[in-house]
């Protein structure tokens, strides 16, 4: 049982680790990508940095409601491994 979370607990540990790495270097990459061709103002770069950045929290707070009712539903282990 315990090496079941702990299997689970560090797939989570991957996910948010890789978020929190692309995080912080996502505006100075597009920045460099929109500067070397030359077609988009930055005024275009803030606004896409920008959703990127908020796409992924608003959809976690949406959508964690969903999967709480579902997890109570039809069960924590078959919608953890869903997700996965």
């Amino acid at each position: 049982m315990l090496g079941r979370i702990a299997i689970i607990l560090l797939s989570i540990f991957v996910v948010m680790s890789g978020y929190g790495v692309l995080l912080p270097v996502l505006p100075y990459y597009t920045e460099r990508l929109a500067l070397k061709s030359g077609v988009v103002a930055d005024e275009d770069i803030n606004y896409h940095i920008g959703i990127l950045t908020s796409i992924y929290p608003f959809f976690q707070l949406l959508f964690a409601v969903v999967w709480g009712k579902l997890s109570d539903r039809f069960g924590r282990k078959g919608l953890i491994i869903m997700g996965l």
